[in-house]
């Protein structure tokens, strides 16, 4: 049993000495620059775009007219309002002006900045009073995360 077991040792490591070099030697040639199927060169055509508005500084992503949650003061919530102003339970407030104002509040954040300012750190910009609130941390809110 034990000149098998050396046997086979022996030839495994022969057999990896011998092979190991070729396989080593296998390299792809060199990558092209163009996709195979193409017969014909393309100009490259990409576009970056970076932006830096204000939209992209809001964490919630709602389908609503501008992705923010609206808070409507009449009905004291954030579901009610359809995109015609009809009562609508169960649907996201729609706000078809945009903006915000003493009936519509805008929350864009899912969590306080601490930003100081007229509402204690709830908002970043230095805008109306009425717009850029964060999302309160309640159990009924948590679609909104």
């Amino acid at each position: 049993m034990y000149r098998d077991e050396i046997k086979l040792i022996t030839t495994s490591l022969i057999c990896n000495l011998v092979l190991t070099p070729m396989l080593a030697s296998a390299a792809p040639g060199p990558l092209p620059n163009s996709p195979l199927f193409l017969s014909t060169a393309v100009k490259p055509n990409i576009i970056m775009a970076l932006d830096d508005s204000g939209s992209m500084d809001s964490e919630v992503l709602m389908p609503t007219n501008d992705a923010a949650l609206w808070w409507n003061t009449n009905i004291s919530s954030f579901t009610g309002k359809d995109i015609n102003d009809r009562n609508e339970p169960g649907v996201l407030n729609f706000n078809k002006r945009g903006s915000a104002n003493d009936t519509w509040k805008k929350y864009i954040y899912l969590f306080p900045n601490g930003q100081s300012g007229s509402y204690n750190g709830q908002r970043i910009y230095g805008d109306s009073a009425d717009a850029h609130f964060a999302v309160p941390p309640y159990d009924s809110l948590s679609y909104a995360r």
